[in-house]
């Protein structure tokens, strides 16, 4: 579905019923330029997945290069099956860290920040406070399984001192709260996949060229794993053990893209580099077991929680294009030519940059078959702070 999604104003309501601060929103009707507006958008969404459709084909053994299955024309009866463009939500400081990152979206993004919904950081370091409240109670009362199970938000037995605070983790559990709040926002909203973007994250993370993003994230969830949790879009080569190095997932080509990409389990193996939790994506049978997980791991810091558990049990995956050097390990680095320049932020022109062509034109995978793309219905929704 496609969400469009805004929080401008502030929520100065505070009950337990009611949403927190950064996850209020209303339905509103659009005026007819704005329905004309929409209707442009999905045709245009429709128009891209058609591409990948007719373009896409799966190999049956690796090395082997592949035809394609036909043209764009050919695949338009696969486009009621079409998988959209994920749910899109940007968790940064309100303010001009939230400014940037819509400004990063207009940029690169087919149909810039309309559907991204931007929701507020918390910072509890100082302490809990009133919004904190609110959020704890917000949680409690729309996912009860999820506060229940998150250690991030629960006391001691004294009923007064938060177990973060023991666990010296009161500085990771605004960051933890807010991206708690978006994957229970997506699986309520009945999202089939996620994209969450911390601050500084920007699509110009993505492992390859930024322009690029869509079609690679599409590609992905077309012709990629079938059974995946995780998909880290800024890790490139990091976190990618020796072994899943040698033996890849899949490579995709693409006629528009600059190179071909590779895809490769990531169990967050450390290898001297941090393995923060930037941008990323998560599937809906990550969002279904989040209770589970999260009674199977405490959950303060999010970074330790989610690496801890690629490690462990979920299926996480990462990407780069090939010898693309922000997507490559410190190691590789010394072998590639460093970039002299990159592109752009935002675009002060207020030009943007046009996305490539979605169109996979092959996709080497271990396995025979391809993923069976899920339709996702439309729905136009606008989400305002009160």
């Amino acid at each position: 579905m496609m969400t469009i999604a805004t929080t401008a104003k502030t929520n100065a309501r505070a009950n337990a019923d009611d949403e927190p601060l950064i996850a209020r929103g209303e339905r509103i009707r659009l005026s007819d330029s704005a329905n004309a507006k929409a209707i442009a958008m999905v045709l245009l969404a429709f128009a891209l997945v058609a591409s990948v459709l007719g373009m896409v084909s799966s190999h049956a053994s690796k090395g082997e290069r592949t035809r394609s299955l036909g043209t764009s024309i050919g695949g338009m009866d696969l486009l009621l099956g079409a998988r959209m463009f994920p749910r899109a939500t940007s968790v940064t400081t309100l303010g001009a860290e939230d400014a940037e990152m819509k400004g990063n979206w207009d940029l690169y993004h087919y149909s810039g920040s309309k559907e991204l919904v931007r929701l507020k950081e918390y910072d509890f370091r100082s302490g809990t406070n009133a919004e904190y409240e609110r959020a704890v109670a917000w949680l409690r009362a729309n996912a009860p399984e999820v506060a229940e199970t998150c250690e991030a938000i629960r006391y001691e037995d004294d009923g007064k001192t938060l177990r973060a605070l023991r666990a010296n983790a009161m500085g990771d559990i605004g960051k933890t709260i807010s991206h708690v709040i978006a994957w229970v926002n997506a699986k309520r909203s009945g999202a089939q996949s996620l994209i969450v973007a911390s601050e500084k994250s920007f699509i110009n993370a993505h492992a390859g060229p930024p322009n690029e993003f869509d079609s690679v994230v599409l590609s992905i969830l077309l012709r990629g794993p079938e059974d995946w949790d995780v998909i880290f879009l800024d890790r490139g080569e990091r976190g990618v053990a020796v072994d899943d190095a040698k033996a890849p997932e899949t490579l995709f080509s693409n006629r528009a893209w600059v190179n071909d990409y590779v895809l490769f389990r990531n169990r967050a193996t450390y290898a001297g580099e941090d393995l923060p939790v930037g941008l990323y994506m998560v599937s809906k049978n990550f969002l279904d077991k989040l209770p589970s997980h999260m009674r199977e791991s405490p959950l303060f810091k999010l970074d330790n929680w989610l690496n801890d558990l690629c490690a462990t049990k979920l299926a996480c995956y990462s990407y780069t294009a090939q010898n693309w050097y922000e997507g490559a390990t410190a190691r590789r680095k010394e072998h590639l030519a460093k970039p002299t320049e990159t592109a752009p932020i935002v675009d002060q022109s207020t030009q943007r940059v046009k996305p490539s062509v979605v169109v996979v034109d092959g996709a080497e995978s271990k396995t025979s078959t391809a993923q069976s793309p899920e339709a996702t219905a439309i729905e136009t929704r606008v989400e305002t702070m009160m």
